[in-house]
């Protein structure tokens, strides 16, 4: 059984390239177009890792994460963003991803934290 991912990222073209990828590379990809979104699917399943945006409309990254935070067993996050200050400084963030992101990062940043 794959690893499930939930990807929360507003930018469509953004999601939809990066769930492709990971796909590709073989894991069960779940997308949301926003926090809110997110956090809601996290309600109904569990989920291995989430990648989230940090500027999202609706409810940004940094919201998701506190949200997550608060879960009983939250999976570890990897959050995208444009500049490093923006995530905040007492998240429960598992690894930084600056963007625009390289799928070889990408890939190599999911593996380290979720190893097979």
């Amino acid at each position: 059984m794959s690893l499930t991912i939930l990807f929360a990222e507003d930018e469509a073209n953004v999601r939809s390239v990066l769930t492709t990828f990971l796909e590709i590379i073989g894991y069960q990809v779940t997308q949301a177009a926003n926090g809110l979104e997110g956090l809601n699917l996290l309600k109904k399943a569990k989920y291995d890792l989430v990648i989230t945006d940090i500027n999202m409309p609706v409810m940004s990254g940094n919201e998701l994460i506190s949200n997550i935070a608060g879960l009983p067993d939250p999976p570890p996050v990897i959050a995208l963003c444009g500049d490093i200050g923006e995530v905040s400084p007492n998240s429960a963030v598992t690894e930084i991803v600056s963007k625009p992101v390289s799928i070889h990062t990408l890939k190599a940043v999911v593996q380290r934290v979720l190893p097979e």
